[in-house]
């Protein structure tokens, strides 16, 4: 997994209470849980200001924001149609109490529930895994593809989604606080989820889990 940000400078303030974090994924199993990605405080009580997971258990998409004492608003979304060795596009934004998951740039399912404030402190960014202590382990590891990781500061738009989803950024784009496009393996692919409003635009690498 990518352990991408140093904990005492995540891309999101733990003040903020409206923000978007979005990646494309392909899974090849899911047979355990597989973690796209996850902005997590240290510690044994864990704060989550945003993650995007696959939960075996129940066979959901799950988006968490959870504050300190435990109150959290979630949203648990059957993967149904969505198959393994598939690129899927999944969007968390938080717009105060309303957290709602976008998957291929259009909103699926939407939860208000009050969400309680954040500590201060180290915050973890990992991408592909779950890393919940100040012991550098991390669970709930992806297996497959991930893809155009980005963090913004802002609660993202439908309409912005929808309509950036399928396209690479410039990197300078107003409110974008994180972005890793994770294209530097060496292993190429014959296809990838960019453009595919235009398909002849296709990147050469994808990095692999």
């Amino acid at each position: 997994y990518v352990d991408a940000i140093n904990a005492a400078t995540p891309p999101l303030q733990t003040t903020s209470t409206q923000y978007t974090a979005e990646a494309w994924a392909r899974f090849s199993d899911f047979a355990a849980n597989r973690t796209v990605f996850c902005l997590t405080e240290s510690g044994s009580t864990i704060a989550v200001i945003v993650r995007i997971i696959y939960l075996s258990s129940t066979d959901v998409f799950n988006v968490l924001v959870r504050g300190t004492n435990n109150v959290e608003n979630r949203i648990d979304f059957a993967r149904g149609s969505i198959n393994s060795n598939q690129w899927v596009h999944f969007a968390a934004t938080r717009n105060g109490d309303v957290v709602t998951l976008h998957v291929n740039g259009a909103p699926v399912a939407t939860n208000t529930s009050s969400i309680s404030a954040m500590r201060s402190g180290d915050y973890y960014t990992t991408i592909g895994a779950v890393r919940n202590s100040t012991t550098r382990g991390g669970g709930s590891f992806h297996k497959g593809e991930l893809a155009e990781v980005r963090i913004w500061n802002v609660a993202r738009t439908p309409a912005e989604i929808a309509a950036n989803y399928t396209n690479r950024l410039t990197g300078t784009e107003a409110g974008l606080v994180g972005y890793w496009r994770l294209d530097e393996t060496e292993t190429p692919i014959s296809a990838g989820p960019f453009n595919l409003r235009n398909p002849t635009l296709q990147p050469t690498f994808m990095e692999a889990f």
